[in-house]
Order: C-alpha cells, then structure tokens, then sequence
C-alpha cells in the first residue's frame, strides 16, 4: 500500500508535466536554467523565462547543473525525478549498511519509515528539488567517517557545503564534538576548492568572487526573515506570538497568532529553546568517533539534522526529507519494542496520521493547519522526543570498535589466544583473578 502510494505521487507530479507542453517543472525549472546559462555564457543569476523560481544557490551549482542542461529539458526532468526514486533506494541501503541492522524487520522499518515521510517525499517530487540527492551525500559522508577515511569524508563535506550549505553547520559543530580534526581540515581545503577555485576556472578570480558575492547579496537578506512562512521553530514561533502577515496577497493580510507578545520577547524565547537544543547536541555526541559506532552515529546525524531543521528559520516542507534517518531509527525501535511500550509512539502516530490523511480533513481545516505551518515544527518535535527514546544505549570499547572497522592483524592475533579477547576487554579484573589462581603458590 505504501509503495503504491509513493509510486502514485511520484507518477502525479512527473507523468502530466511531461506530457503538457509549457508545463512548469518547480524548482527544476531554476535548475536547468542555472546551468544553460553556464552553457550558453549567460549569468547565472538571471531569471529563468515562464516562471518565478530562481537560482538561489552558489556558483557551484550551476557547474553541477551545466551537463544536465545539454539535454532537452523535458528529457533531463524525467531522468532527475527518477533519479529521486534510484537514490531514495541507496539512501535505505546505505542506512542499513551503517547501522548494521538485521534482515529480520528491515521491511517493516523501511516501510514505516517511509510512511513517516512521505509528505515530504510529495513534496520534493511535486518541486524536483534535491534533497534526496542531499541526504545521499550525507549518509556517504557518514559511511566513509565511520571507515575511518576521514580525508575523503572531510571531502565530500564540503563538496556538500559548496552546493547547499543552509542546513549544514550543526554538522560541522558535531565533527568538533568529536574531535576530527582531519576531518575539518579536509572539509576547508574542499570547500574553498569546490565554492571559490573551481568557479575561478570557468570565470576567472574576479568573475568567480563577484558571482559568490552577488549569491550572498541575494540570499543572505532573507536567510533569517522570521516572517516567511516556514517551518523551523524561529518562524513558526513569531507567527503563533507575533501579529505577522503570513497572507502571500499583498491586499489580504492574514495573521494566525493566539497571542500577541513583544518581539524581543520571542526572541528571547527562541534563544532559550536553541540554548537547550545546542545542549542537548552536546550531551548526546559528546563522545569521541573511536568510542562510536555505525548505530550511534547513525542517531548522533539523525539528531543533528533534525535539530538543524527545528532551529533553522527557512526550513521548507521539502527540506524535511533530512528527518529520513530520524524516521529509520524510529521505525525501527518500535518493530522492536514490545508491550506496553508502543503506547510512547501514540503521539508519533497521531502525527503520521494527520500527515497522511490530511487531504480527508475540511477544507477549513486544512487551511489552519498549512497557514501557520506550526505543524511542521510539531512533528519535527514529535520525532525529535520518539528518536531520543529508541537512541542506542550501549557504547562499545574503542578498542573492539577500531577492530570491527577494519585491523585483520588484530583479529589474527586474537585467533591464537587460548581465551576471548573480547572477554578480556571486557572483564579485565576477573581475568587476572583467574590467572592469579592458577599461578604456584
């Protein structure tokens, strides 16, 4: 059932626009022009024709979208909104692969997961936007930290910060928690590669710092508008306390709020909750990655990127596709946990439900539920408080974790032993009591 839905949205949203002449295409539409004009020599930043979306990201990415844009624009559309299906799959193996999950409940939690997300899922397929393309590279990030290749993950880091860099510094902030170091320097070094020498290239030093310059113009004014309809915490907190326009015509103003507080007042409240979130951060990923597992840094990420999109202030609908690993790890617990327990998950249910059914709902009701938008920061809390109660417990030695990733001489050496190395790392003290016995007196 669930696959049918998935394959329905998907079909809606690409199937009539391929087949009607003219037919605007979302955010593709900016996209493909961005790299026709790196094609053609044109600037980047002008507007597409026949539509309101623009390019509204670094010089990077036009270079990205350039081979895309050889081909015929129908064409290319078709291959980029299968390609969110292809990648959604490598998304699920590669969570798989890093969490080192069992084969015995795998469809059920995919499944589960996907249910959780799928209004998002509608979403980026109703706007061709990459945020499939972002939670790939993401989880690949993850993978290659945790083989321990810290210059290539590093790497593809600020290959992503060159292209989408609006959710990505709590993800820095946690590679400080953990202490990688390399791992920085190898995101700085790509990073100034990937945003400032390779755009140098195409359009020489001056013609590159101008482009980034005009990119930071452009974006950076509305990068913290609290006003915009959006779904962080920022946004959704001054529409409910403040007496905000959130009407999109200009003649119909429309507020939303139940109550009506000084702004730096709400602000002041915001910078509290940000406080206790940032905390939070601090308390779960404090420990360094040779004391970390694929699991727990599966759910350290999940918990970044969720509280990435609660604190951001333009977080959109489509960009909550990053909850993905949230939903996984949650999903997950529940087809594990048994009793009396699934009742903590009711909320988490209630949430998925309205998500689902919305378009069941009223009309009026709909409307109260997207104008404020306080719904996403609702389920965006609600899966923040179901992945903090399935996070993994247990740490493992780091010892035996830097064996699990990749020391064969460790685990020859180990094949030798008369007794369990693991047994010894783990129960040292009784060891040496036994050895103690055995020896003469």
């Amino acid at each position: 059932m669930i696959l049918l839905v998935l394959i329905w949205d998907w079909g809606r949203a690409t199937v009539p626009r391929l087949l009607t002449p003219d037919s605007l295409l979302g955010s593709f539409d900016a996209f493909w022009w961005a790299g026709h004009c790196v094609v053609n020599g044109r600037d980047i930043y002008s507007p597409p024709p026949n539509t309101t979306e623009r390019n509204v990201y670094p010089p990077f990415h036009a270079l990205l979208m350039a081979p895309i844009a050889i081909l015929p624009k129908k064409v290319a559309f078709f291959l980029w909104q299968v390609g969110q299906l292809v990648v959604l799959i490598f998304c699920f193996w590669w969570m798989e692969q890093i969490g080192a999950f069992g084969a015995s409940q795998r469809e059920g939690r995919i499944w589960l997961s996907l249910l959780l997300v799928m209004p998002f899922l509608e979403h980026n397929f109703i706007w061709a936007q990459y945020n499939h393309w972002l939670l790939l590279t993401l989880l690949g990030f993850l993978l290659l930290l945790n083989r321990q290749r810290f210059l290539e993950s590093g790497c593809l880091l600020g290959f992503i910060f060159s292209v989408k860099p609006f959710h990505l510094p709590l993800i820095l902030f946690w590679l400080i928690l953990k202490r990688e170091w390399r791992t920085l320097l190898a995101f700085l070094l790509s990073a100034v590669t990937f945003s400032f020498l390779l755009p140098a290239c195409v359009w020489g030093w001056h013609g590159a710092w101008s482009l980034l310059a005009r990119w930071h113009e452009k974006v950076a004014p509305n990068a913290f508008c609290v006003t915009t309809p959006c779904g962080g915490l920022p946004s959704t907190l001054f529409r409910l306390l403040t007496p905000v326009n959130v009407s999109l015509e200009p003649e119909k103003p429309l507020t939303v709020n139940f109550l009506t507080l000084p702004s730096p007042l709400v602000s002041g409240i915001m910078t509290i909750l940000a406080v206790l979130l940032i905390i939070l951060i601090v308390s779960e990923c404090r420990q360094p990655l040779t004391m970390t597992n694929g699991l727990r840094t599966l759910y350290e990420m999940a918990l970044v990127l969720t509280v990435s999109l609660l604190l951001s202030p333009r977080t959109e609908k489509h960009h909550c596709l990053l909850l993905l690993p949230a939903t996984f790890l949650i999903a997950d617990g529940w087809m594990r946990t048994e009793g009396n327990c699934k009742v903590l998950f009711v909320p988490l249910g209630i949430a998925g439900a309205i998500f689902v059914l919305r378009q069941l709902l009223p009309r009026s009701w709909r409307e109260g539920l997207r104008l404020p938008y306080w719904w996403h920061s609702g389920v965006m809390l609600t899966y923040l408080f179901a992945l903090l109660i399935v996070k993994p417990i247990g740490q493992p030695d780091p010892k035996e974790w830097r064996s699990d990733v990749g020391s064969n001489s460790d685990a020859r050496d180990d094949s030798n032993d008369s007794g369990s190395d693991g047994a010894n790392r783990s129960h040292p003290a009784e060891m040496d009591d036994k050895r103690a016995g055995d020896a003469p007196s």
